[in-house]
């Protein structure tokens, strides 16, 4: 008899200490638990450590050539090898690590919060709902890449204009996203409850919609910063991105072509680069949502995910 009271007693302090924690912390108790998203963040951290520090561990200049020391293979003075102009591959891609996830993370934030306003007007506001939805379709209609390529054909080469067409392919996604979300949540009983109480629209969007909202916006934010990063390394090998001789990983990929069958590493470094950093950027997102909806399972969400591209 004793042994079931302290069994209880002990399962309900258990529950009270759970409910005590806020879902942020929840979800960081669960998220601790997956190896694979504490992998991915942590080989995320260590890029952007590298990214930050770039301009004082690069052993070199990343634009400095040496003809003499063109097309060199890895060694001890050289770590990943040089490029055809000579240039060290190892200071090229830590460089290039910071255009490559400022692109990505600028171009997803900005999607983010313009994308997110606009899906709450959609959502809630049904005077607004048919002309942004019908806007949004009419982007939609075309894939991220075309949209990204019409918006830096019209501005520009540059990273400013990079992160702005990257982030105009983000928004429609994100719009669609949160429309969605909001439809479901303003019909919730706590919602009805204040708009009986005589809150106003933005406050109950405020106090009560936003709240609801953050987890699967920063949750598909990490997607699209993958994403972005694709969409901005294409445009540079295009090069209608970043422009040259900048070390930004798709205009190290572009010089890379010609020399494929005799320099592969040239190619190998940077298109590497990109698939860890992406594949990270996924996991993540993927942890991230398995951690603040428990019920989900990380192959079903990360299938519900393709989806929605």
């Amino acid at each position: 008899m004793s042994a079931g009271v302290d069994t209880a007693v002990a399962t309900g302090a258990a529950d009270r200490a759970a409910r005590g924690r806020g879902p942020w912390r929840q979800a960081w108790v669960r998220l601790r638990r997956d190896p694979y998203t504490l992998a991915a963040l942590c080989f995320l951290a260590l890029v952007v450590v590298l990214a930050v520090l770039a301009p004082l561990i690069s052993p070199y200049d990343p634009l400095q050539t040496d003809p003499r020391a063109a097309m060199q293979g890895p060694s001890g003075e050289h770590w990943l090898g040089t490029d055809n102009l000579g240039r060290d591959l190892f200071s090229r891609l830590i460089n290039g690590a910071r255009l490559s996830l400022a692109i990505g993370v600028l171009a997803a934030v900005v999607g983010a919060v313009v994308g997110t306003l606009l899906g709450v007007l959609a959502g809630y506001v049904r005077a607004l709902d048919a002309v942004i939805m019908r806007l949004v379709d009419v982007v939609l209609a075309f894939p991220s890449i075309l949209v990204a390529l019409a918006v830096v054909a019209a501005l520009g080469g540059g990273v400013p204009q990079t992160v702005i067409a990257v982030a105009v392919a983000n928004v429609p996604k994100f719009v669609r996203l949160v429309r969605g979300q909001t439809l479901v949540l303003k019909e919730r009983v706590y919602v009805e409850a204040a708009r009986s109480a005589g809150l106003r629209g933005w406050r109950i969007v405020q106090r009560h919609l936003l709240p609801h909202l953050v987890g699967v916006v920063v949750v598909y934010t990490t997607v699209r910063f993958g994403l972005g990063i694709i969409i901005g390394a294409t445009l540079g090998f295009l090069g209608l991105g970043v422009p040259p001789p900048a070390p930004e990983w798709g205009v190290m990929v572009a010089d890379a072509r010609q020399y494929l069958t005799i320099h592969p590493i040239m190619l190998f470094v940077p298109s590497v680069a990109i698939l860890l950093v992406v594949v990270a950027a996924n996991l993540l997102g993927d942890g991230l949502r398995d951690a603040l909806d428990p019920k989900t399972q990380r192959f079903g969400g990360a299938l519900k995910k393709l989806t929605l591209e």
